[in-house]
């Protein structure tokens, strides 16, 4: 049986829902930055243990508003 990772959450604003998600909730930082090719910027957090979401937000050189994901084969 394979295990959650995390769980990646689609935003506008990571500042915004850093309010909830780091100060609300206690969310430690455990890595984060911005991805030139996908257009998208991220931060991940850890919320209890075993419990981790990524932050995803569009940038400005994003082709479009929407967030494309990928995930590299392995």
């Amino acid at each position: 049986m394979k295990a959650v990772d995390h769980i990646a959450i689609a935003i506008w604003s990571i500042e915004e829902a850093l309010v909830l998600f780091r100060d609300l909730l206690g969310g430690e930082f455990l890595m984060g930055g911005d991805d030139e090719e996908l257009g998208i910027r991220t931060v991940q957090l850890r919320l209890s243990p075993g419990v981790k979401i990524e932050l995803l937000q569009p940038t400005g050189n994003a082709p479009s508003a929407e967030i494309r994901l990928r995930r590299p084969h392995t």
